[in-house]
């Protein structure tokens, strides 16, 4: 399987479950990933996407989720926080 492939599922799997409202268009995505495998070894991960999405603008997003979505008041060692 190529990376446009799964950058492609990924795209069509998150306008899914983020139900998107008529006329509405997902227009960029940044999904980061941490796994722990059986030996207890953690990794971590990212993608991006549309395909055509370059790293400046996934940082951008990144950024703008930070500044806009995250209450100014959160706790960053509060793993319970919603």
């Amino acid at each position: 399987m190529n990376e446009l492939d799964e950058q492609e599922r990924v795209h069509r799997a998150i306008e899914h479950v983020l139900e998107l409202r008529e006329g509405h268009v997902l227009t960029g995505w940044v999904l980061l990933h941490e796994t722990l495998g059986p030996d207890g070894a953690t990794t971590a991960g990212h993608l991006y996407g549309p395909a055509g999405m370059t790293d400046w603008r996934a940082l951008g997003l990144c950024e703008w989720a930070a500044r806009f979505t995250i209450p100014p008041d959160a706790d960053p060692d509060d793993d319970e926080a919603t």
